[in-house]
């Protein structure tokens, strides 16, 4: 991962759930942030639709588990491995498959099925980054390799298709395993390029909207609608535009955002301007003042 990339994802989970005047957050639950602070940092799994969202790679949505947000579901990963096939590798068209069928679960399963406008990125992103951060490289091999059993030690599952366990809390970086090169890093720019390429594939892993109480009821929002005009859903898969959207959201998601994290709205805006700012502007993006959110009525935003 790019120094670049690291910041911005850095930057945007302080700010959305952590504490902006120290500078830190938590991977788990709530701490206790810096005196003065309005409110108690609630860590990334307090951040459902701002952050952390729905149609994960093998976790449920939250409102199928009572607001859980690390539930294992053992139908995810089934089919997640069975894509691996002769070839025993998992490579980013495969992974593609695999978001386009965890957002249409979630579409036929969870009535209160959300995709934000900067989480709605997370979790497809977060499909390619197995395959670009969990691959096993060699000089043989600089693009990986991501095997069964290095996928297994990354997601701690033992045994065999059909009698699968899920080891909470054993998940491990496998012996004998080696990262991507660093003369190869992932930037913001290559996270996204991915991302537009398999909703090419798989058109609608990229859209906004809900489920607005009962299943199969997803309404999708107009991106010009959402954003003034500022960006379109047509052109948003071209150059990068789709890098510009995720870095503009998350400023703007924080200003709309109705119950800040920490209460720090200030200091968490600074941070992600700080961030964010020079990437945006070095890729030349249109300024995002607002989102209009009034467009998701009748959809569950928030937290279960």
């Amino acid at each position: 991962m790019s120094p670049e990339l690291g910041a911005a994802l850095a930057a945007i989970a302080i700010a959305v759930s952590g504490d902006p005047v120290a500078g830190t957050w938590s991977i788990g639950s709530g701490y206790n942030g810096a005196v003065g602070l309005l409110g108690r940092p609630t860590g990334i799994v307090g951040t459902h639709s701002r952050y952390e969202g729905d149609a994960s790679i093998v976790r449920g949505d939250a409102f199928m588990h009572g607001g859980n947000v690390g539930a294992f579901e053992m139908h995810r990963w089934e089919r997640l491995y069975s894509l691996l096939g002769d070839e025993d590798n998992l490579t980013h068209d495969k992974v593609a498959s695999q978001a386009y069928y965890t957002m249409q679960y979630s579409v036929e399963n969870n009535p209160y099925y959300f995709s934000a406008p900067f989480s709605g990125l997370v979790a497809p992103d977060a499909h390619n980054f197995v395959v670009n951060f969990m691959s096993n490289h060699s000089a043989d091999n600089m693009g990986g390799q991501l095997s069964r059993e290095t996928l297994k030690s990354f997601f701690a599952v033992t045994g065999e298709t059909g009698s699968f366990v899920h080891n909470r809390g054993q998940e491990r970086i496998p012996d004998n395993w080696y990262k991507r090169p660093t003369s190869q890093p992932m930037n913001t720019v290559d996270t996204n390029v991915d991302t537009a390429v398999n909703d090419r594939m798989y058109p609608g892993i990229i859209k906004f909207g809900g489920n607005t109480g009962t299943v199969n009821s997803f309404t999708g929002v107009d991106l010009g609608d959402l954003t003034g005009g500022v960006f379109n859903g047509a052109t948003l898969g071209e150059g990068n535009n789709l890098s510009c959207f995720f870095l503009r959201a998350s400023q703007a998601g924080l200003v709309d955002a109705g119950s800040p994290v920490t209460g720090a709205v200030g200091a968490a805006l600074n941070l992600l301007t700080k961030t964010l700012g020079p990437q945006a502007q070095a890729l030349g993006c249109p300024e995002l003042k607002s989102l209009n959110n009034n467009l998701f009525s009748g959809m569950k935003t928030g937290t279960f």
